[in-house]
């Protein structure tokens, strides 16, 4: 072998080492960062309780978890409430869940495609003007989405941004 194809050879092993070391690396690191955030969330929890689906469970009997009480968390986040007709096609793609009559419906008051809080509003548009939808408002910063009042799925028939129902 040439001098040249030699160096070649030692580049080639030297990157594969690199990005072996690398691999190790970040793998190390996302174990740290998946620990730490477990760690994070059983933290206000007296050793003794572990919650499930917002029920609180103390103790253990027989190997299963007692069940001390239920409690309901209130959310701390905006709602926004509309009374709407099916207008995505929901009523069709699902027929037996929407019926095309009116609905009240509550939604946490947040824009899964733009991210931002807040922004959600019953606007009023010549299109919309039979079913009403909800429409990130571009004049609250939002994205101009609009979402089926009904179900909260995006108005785009290909889309599968859904807002949150709120409970």
């Amino acid at each position: 072998m040439t001098d040249e194809k030699k160096k070649i050879k030692k580049l080639i092993i030297g990157i594969i080492i690199m990005i072996i070391i690398l691999l190790v690396c970040v793998h190390i690191d996302n174990a740290t960062d998946i620990t730490s955030s477990a760690n994070k969330t059983t933290s206000n929890l007296t050793p003794q309780e572990m919650k499930i689906n917002e029920t609180y469970y103390v103790g253990v009997s027989d190997g299963k978890a007692v069940k001390n009480e239920t409690v309901k968390v209130k959310s701390d986040l905006p709602i926004v409430t509309i009374k709407a007709k099916p207008s995505c096609g929901c009523n069709y793609l699902k027929p037996g869940k929407y019926k095309y009559r009116w609905y009240t419906t509550s939604f946490i008051n947040h824009c899964p495609k733009c991210g931002k809080w807040g922004t959600l509003r019953n606007i009023y548009k010549p299109t919309a003007k039979y079913e009403y939808e909800l429409t990130c408002d571009m004049r609250l910063g939002g994205c101009d989405a609009d979402y089926c009042g009904a179900c909260g799925k995006d108005k785009f028939s290909w889309s599968h941004y859904y807002i949150t129902l709120a409970e």
